[in-house]
C-alpha cells in the first residue's frame, strides 16, 4: 500500500485487503483507493504509532516492527514496514508474513460471530488483551471467563505499552504523537 503526502491511499494491492480484512493485523481495515489512510486504522492510540511511524520514515528512515495478526484459529508474525519510496513523502506500508502458529481457535477473534454489549481492550499491534494485565488472548478468555461458544465481547482497539515503546524504539526514540 502506498501513502501519499496528504494520507492518502495512493496504491493498493487487492492481497492487501485480503489479508488485514481476514485477520487483526496492525490495528488496520480494508480500506479502498483515494481513501485517507486515518480511516483504514482502529483506535486513536494506533493512530498516533502510526502518525509517528510515517513521520520517522519520512525523515528517510525505514522503521519496521514485528506485529502479530490473529485469526480465530492462528496467529502469525508479521514485519510492517514504512519505507519512504519518492522524495514527495510518498510511503510504502509493507506486511511481510515471518511465521504462523497454529492454536484451537478463539471465537473472540472471528468477525462472523455474534457480539454483545461488553467490550474488551484488545491490542491492535500485537493481539493481547487486557484482563488483570496484556495477556495472550488464550489467556486472557480465562481470566475474563469469555465462553467459547456464544456472544462475544467486542474488541474495542488499542496499544498495549510493551508496543507503544516498541514504535518508540522503531522511531529513533522520538516521542509518541500523543
Amino acid at each position: 500500500m502506498h501513502v501519499d503526502p496528504d494520507g492518502l491511499v495512493a496504491q493498493l494491492d487487492d492481497r492487501w485487503n485480503a489479508f488485514v480484512g481476514r485477520q487483526r493485523v496492525g490495528a488496520l481495515t480494508a480500506t479502498v483507493l483515494g481513501a485517507p489512510f486515518a480511516s483504514s486504522v482502529e483506535g486513536g492510540a494506533a493512530h498516533s504509532a502510526y502518525d509517528s511511524l510515517f513521520r520517522w520514515a519520512r525523515t528517510r528512515r525505514k522503521p519496521t516492527i514485528d506485529v502479530w495478526a490473529a485469526a480465530p484459529a492462528h496467529r502469525t508474525r508479521v514485519a510492517l514496514t514504512v519505507e519512504p519510496i519518492s522524495e514527495d513523502g510518498t510511503l510504502e506500508l509493507s506486511l511481510r508474513v515471518l511465521n504462523e502458529r497454529r492454536r484451537p481457535p478463539i471465537a473472540l477473534f472471528d468477525p462472523s460471530v455474534e457480539r454483545d454489549d461488553e467490550e474488551v481492550k484488545a491490542c491492535g499491534f500485537c493481539q493481547r488483551i487486557l484482563a488483570f494485565e496484556w495477556a495472550e488472548a488464550e489467556t486472557a478468555v480465562r481470566q475474563l471467563r469469555i465462553p467459547a461458544h456464544g456472544p462475544q465481547p467486542k474488541l474495542r482497539p488499542d496499544v498495549c505499552d510493551a508496543c507503544e515503546r516498541l514504535v518508540y524504539a522503531a522511531c529513533g526514540g522520538t516521542r509518541l504523537i500523543a
